[in-house]
């Protein structure tokens, strides 16, 4: 809007340290500290995962679960940024919210994004925590984006994804080793006829549904992204589950 000011000093030194760290790989979203996601703005830093658009389908569907019930109580974990638990939470005001992560400052982040998107009075709870093993059930809904990529593919992605926190990242070895304990910890967790909403990787649903299925889960499906690809599994837990 004002291409013709020339810019002093003292604003072109952040700008030219912004360019240098962009040309090396550092997400634009961790220069400016913010990103777009789901219409909302969410701040992000180092010590979260950016948030994806593949994780709108995620809560889209997780949303359309929810409708159905009346004051829900759902769990988020791996809660990081905050988002899939903040974003519940005003699409369903009347939702009971628990977000559990194991790192300290990515709760501080997610916390922040509470109060930025719901304001100060916002009831939702942030545990920290391994998985499932520092909350209380039951719950009618769990739902995660875990870590699920392979350890040894993490050195080939893109220069941007190296600036995600490993944490959120390394499956483990063959990738499903956080979806493993998951499903595990989640069945003495749900209600009866609950159900667990998980992001997977586009080449995991094969592998994911056999583990629902191993875990004693019913009713599972598939649900793909934008692209077609396979993005979410979903399990229901419970006898009223059982066709």
């Amino acid at each position: 809007m004002q291409f013709e000011r020339e810019l002093s000093e003292a604003e072109l030194g952040p700008l030219r340290d912004a360019v240098k760290k962009r040309s090396e790989g550092v997400p634009l979203q961790h220069l400016t500290g913010d990103t777009g996601f789901y219409g909302e703005i969410f701040k992000v830093s180092p010590s979260v995962l950016i948030p994806r658009p593949e994780t709108e389908i995620l809560i889209e569907h997780a949303s359309g679960f929810i409708k159905a019930l009346d004051a829900p109580r759902i769990l988020d974990v791996g809660t990081g940024s905050g988002v899939i638990a903040v974003m519940l939470a005003k699409l369903h005001p009347s939702a009971d919210i628990t977000a559990v992560d194991i790192s300290s400052e990515a709760l501080l982040v997610a916390r922040i994004n509470a109060e930025r998107v719901l304001g100060p009075d916002h009831k939702v709870r942030f545990v920290e925590g391994d998985l499932l093993l520092s909350v209380e059930g039951p719950f009618d809904m769990i739902i995660s984006n875990p870590p699920y990529i392979a350890s040894e593919v993490i050195p080939t992605l893109s220069r941007e994804v190296q600036h995600d926190p490993k944490l959120a990242l390394d499956g483990g070895v063959d990738g499903l080793q956080i979806i493993r304990d998951l499903i595990m910890q989640s069945s003495s967790k749900l209600k009866d006829s609950g159900r667990l909403f998980v992001e997977i990787g586009y080449d995991q649903s094969k592998q994911c549904l056999e583990l629902l299925a191993q875990g004693g889960y019913e009713n599972s499906q598939v649900i793909q992204d934008l692209t077609g690809r396979d993005r979410v599994i979903t399990g229901g837990w419970g006898s009223s589950t059982k066709s």
